[in-house]
């Protein structure tokens, strides 16, 4: 595994796109695009106008997505997902080689098994977020929301509403 002293990433400037005249709108996002202007001074690499992005501001090999704690960062999506990479981090070099991360969309109950399997198997995962009084609601929960009687009370397709 590489030191902390290794995972260090090179600095590289912000590649800001000149967007003139524009004091009270924004009509530019701030992302790179590259200035194509027959008298744009940017395009010209005019010292003042800032830097372009270039061969030479990137990490070695070693470093090339890595976090800053030195494990590379593995998307989850579903439990056998998860069940599959607990598997394969079968040494305890393994699990400190990789960061799991669960994937946006599961929602929170899902989330809560997710995390007590991988909890048991003694693996990180980087975005726990979950929300204590939401665990406290679906801990209290039995039935689905509504119940059988919600279901009696829903019209069919095509009827006519009672007013």
């Amino acid at each position: 595994m590489i030191s902390m002293a290794e995972i260090k990433k090179r600095d590289h400037p912000t590649f800001n796109v000149p967007n003139y005249g524009t004091k009270k709108r924004k009509r530019v996002k701030p992302r790179w695009r590259k200035q194509r202007g027959i008298d744009n001074k940017k395009r010209v690499k005019k010292n003042f106008m800032g830097a372009e992005p270039v061969i030479g501001y990137g990490n070695r090999k070693e470093v090339k997505g890595l976090r800053a704690n030195g494990r590379k960062p593995v998307l989850v999506s579903s439990m056998p997902e998860l069940r599959q990479r607990i598997g394969e981090m079968k040494t305890d070099a393994d699990r400190k080689k990789f960061l799991l991360i669960i994937n946006h969309s599961i929602g929170t109950k899902k989330r809560q098994e997710m995390l007590e399997l991988a909890n048991k198997s003694d693996v990180k995962i980087a975005n726990k977020g979950l929300n204590q009084d939401l665990i406290g609601k679906f801990a209290g929960r039995k039935a689905v929301a509504g119940g059988a009687d919600a279901s009696a009370n829903r019209s069919q397709p095509g009827a006519k509403k009672q007013k």
